[in-house]
């Protein structure tokens, strides 16, 4: 880090971090993604993806599972194995088809850097229900989702607000939709890229 020439970081609590412990500057990038050929959405159920590590919490999901027993949820849970991120990266089609079917996703993690989740649940429409994760009140800003701040009964309520308001839960899907294909597209933020590479060269 002391001997980058350049820096680039997904979310301001990162830069200022940098700034704190190495006093390094750094240019703050929008994460991207790229955008999926799927466009077949529905809302069938509630919706978790990550791997087995223990910092994910999955075991909160089934704590949720039981507060809304007449809601279907389904969690993807690859092993924790650095051999799979290829396989991932070739069945991502098939892993949106999930998110293309969510009414709701999840985050239970103790801490993220940028969630990839968080645009695969754009895409597919479903509104971003955190436990923990909103670095730089991304969630409350975009309103592309919600926050609980570490509180389980309080994610339980918000899920619940949007169960009982499918109006509002729609609304905030197109809304996340929106939102990634203006500011996340890698197509737009491959551009914001380059120019930070030329500046560095």
């Amino acid at each position: 880090l002391k001997d980058a020439d350049g820096i680039i970081v997904q979310t301001g609590h990162q830069q200022k971090v940098l700034r704190e412990n190495f006093q390094k500057d750094s240019t703050l990038l929008r994460p991207s993604f790229r955008l999926s050929e799927e466009n077949q959405w529905s809302n069938d159920f509630i919706l978790w993806v990550g791997q087995a590590w223990t910092i994910k919490r999955p075991w909160i999901v089934l704590e949720l599972a039981r507060r809304f027993p007449k809601e279907k949820f389904v969690m993807i849970m690859p092993p924790a194995d650095e051999g799979l991120v290829g396989a991932i990266k070739d069945e991502f089609t098939e892993i949106q088809k999930y998110f293309n079917r969510a009414k709701l996703v999840l985050n239970t993690s103790v801490h993220e850097g940028f969630p990839n989740t968080i645009h695969q649940a754009a895409m597919g429409k479903a509104p971003y229900v955190s436990l923990t994760w909103d670095a730089g009140q991304y969630l409350e800003k975009t309103g592309v989702g919600v926050c609980a701040h570490g509180d389980v009964n309080k994610m339980v309520a918000l899920i619940s607000e949007y169960l009982i308001e499918p109006t509002f839960m729609h609304e905030t899907g197109e809304r996340a939709y929106r939102n990634f294909l203006e500011k996340h597209d890698i197509a737009i933020v491959i551009e914001d890229l380059k120019a930070v590479i030329q500046n560095v060269v």
